[in-house]
């Protein structure tokens, strides 16, 4: 029988990786962990399943089966079930093929090969047309993605990762034959950074099937709601808003028919996933920080025998993010009043029972990038109120707090947000909200400050986060200083040259405040003793031999 692995956070060693789902995605959001409380419009009979189904708990609602937008990490997670991408990670700097594989001579060039076996549920051939529509169709401006990001290297795309108005195809991206295309950066950059960003983050659609449809109505489109032509292991079925994801097995798919016949994806709140898993009515609970135990519930998990539970560090941070259009908060000493007004290793001793860490910027703990030299802001009340004065903030206009419902510990830090900015005197509205409509809110810039969670990539690159205009810069935050250096960070390829630009970026994070890092919670793997495979010891490998997941007694 095969043990669970601990999900580690592995560290770089001065190399490159992902973009992620936080990076450019949203990422992007790697760490949201909103969730709704199940509203069933047809109820799940767990008993009536059978033996051969896999019963995943998740606290995020894997609402979009659109491969051009996720939501939040959830959806990308759970749309990689029945779509591939090019690259599988395995390790930080480590990438296996999955649809294809890269080459390159002198890492501007990258040549990627697609496996000549993979095919489309319908019969048709994956192909490098495939590769090509993907890419140009995230980059093209009147279609809605969460993906430019991921592709912002390639030559023809603006920083954003949009192409210019009036172009259709990107000047990076050229098909040589029907299983081969050769795809050009701007500037040279590490192979693992194209790799973890492009290669494993962008899901790959069929033309055949999107390619007819405009790109400004893909969103909507029936594909893209209700897909019914898919490459990966398994083929979904349905979905039943805030309940429940269906997908089956995909017998023809090209590694293999998977073991497991039926994947079944559950929404429920934190609370429930432990009743749940102490029933034996899930298997095991999503990973990334979208299907977490609550602290305190750990030791009743940990005493089913039928249970594997391990600890481990995530890079997914909490922010509290400040809408830098608004002229109360434009002055950097007012965003560092808040930082010294709040007690951040209280949340992380009385929310957290411990079990997290403190971030004076965007890098975790077991990233080799981080400088251990910086700390976090200290807790000083006093030092809070002179900066407002010195900056002659405006008391007389209250600020709404924004709070995404779901995370109950989020909840709960946001009360402590609130007051520890009430007792600066400064009169503090909290308004909940749920994950969809307060994602609305941060992308129209309509907030004051509000509660956000970002999960990070491997790769030290935060340019969707801070950088001017990126795709999860909802801070709206601008600097030409922290633009140059993430510039010259992605631009320079050797490792050693590129830590100390990211130092730079570090020290410029924590005087600038593009928003204030409140902590990461430590994260808990957990699943069934007799499922062999699930989820991997590299995390957004979980899934790199999902078809070999199986039961075993």
């Amino acid at each position: 029988m095969k043990q669970f692995k601990r999900w580690s956070l592995l560290i770089f060693a001065f190399t490159f990786s992902l973009f992620l789902f936080a990076c450019g995605e949203e990422l992007p959001d790697l760490s949201e962990n909103a969730e709704s409380e199940a509203v069933a419009t047809k109820e799940l009979d767990i008993d009536s399943l059978g033996d051969d189904v896999l019963i995943i708990g998740m606290s995020n609602a894997p609402s979009s089966q659109n491969p051009f937008f996720a939501q939040g990490a959830s959806e990308q997670w759970a749309m990689k079930f029945f779509y591939e991408t090019l690259l599988n990670q395995t390790s930080a700097t480590e990438f296996v093929p999955r649809l294809g594989e890269f080459e390159t001579e002198d890492n501007q060039t990258f040549t990627v090969r697609l496996n000549p076996e993979a095919h489309w549920t319908d019969g048709e051939p994956v192909i490098a047309e495939d590769v090509a529509f993907t890419l140009n169709t995230i980059a093209h401006p009147d279609t809605l993605t969460s993906m430019a990001a991921k592709i912002g290297m390639l030559e023809g795309t603006d920083d954003a990762g949009k192409m210019a108005e009036g172009t259709e195809e990107l000047e990076g991206v050229q098909v040589v034959d029907e299983h081969t295309l050769e795809l050009t950066t701007k500037e040279p950059v590490d192979i693992n950074y194209i790799s973890e960003f492009l290669g494993t983050g962008v899901i790959i659609a069929p033309e055949h099937v999107f390619g007819e449809i405009p790109k400004a109505e893909l969103h909507t489109s029936e594909p893209a709601t209700n897909p019914t032509v898919f490459n990966g292991a398994y083929k979904f079925v349905e979905y039943q808003d805030e309940n429940y994801l269906h997908m089956t097995a995909n017998e023809d798919y090209y590694r293999g028919a998977p073991k497991i016949k039926d994947i079944y994806i559950r929404v429920l709140s934190n609370e429930a996933m432990v009743t749940e898993l102490q029933a034996g009515s899930i298997d095991m609970i999503s990973q990334g920080g979208f299907g977490d135990i609550p602290h305190h519930n750990i030791p009743l998990v940990e005493a089913e025998e039928d249970l594997v539970v391990e600890k481990g560090a995530s890079p997914n941070v909490q922010y509290l993010v400040i809408n830098h259009e608004d002229p109360r908060f434009e002055d950097v000493r007012v965003r560092q009043a808040f930082a010294h007004a709040i007690d951040f290793e209280m949340s992380v001793e009385n929310l957290l029972l411990g079990n997290g860490e403190t971030f004076p910027a965007s890098y975790y703990s077991e990233n080799s990038y981080r400088d251990e030299s910086l700390e976090p802001y200290p807790y000083d009340p006093e030092k809070a109120k002179e900066l407002l004065e010195e900056a002659d903030f405006d008391f007389s206009q209250p600020v709404e707090l924004g709070v995404p419902t779901g995370n109950t510990i989020r909840e709960q830090n946001a009360d402590l947000v609130q007051q520890a900015l009430e007792a600066l005197g400064i009169e503090v509205t909290q308004t909940q909200y749920d994950f969809t409509t307060w994602m609305s809110f941060l992308r129209d810039g309509d907030f004051d400050i509000g509660m956000y969670g970002m999960g990070h990539d491997y790769d030290p690159d935060i340019t969707s986060f801070v950088g001017t205009g990126g795709a999860s810069n909802h801070a709206n935050y601008s600097s030409e200083e922290m633009d140059a250096l993430l510039v010259a960070g992605i631009e320079e390829v050797d490792p050693e040259l590129r830590y100390p630009i990211y130092q730079e970026v570090q020290e410029l994070f924590k005087e600038d405040l593009p928003a204030i890092p409140l902590y990461s919670e430590s994260v808990y793997s957990v699943q069934n003793k007799n499922l062999k495979g699930g989820i991997q010891e590299f995390h957004p490998a979980s899934l790199v031999d999902l078809h070999e997941w199986e039961f075993v007694e």
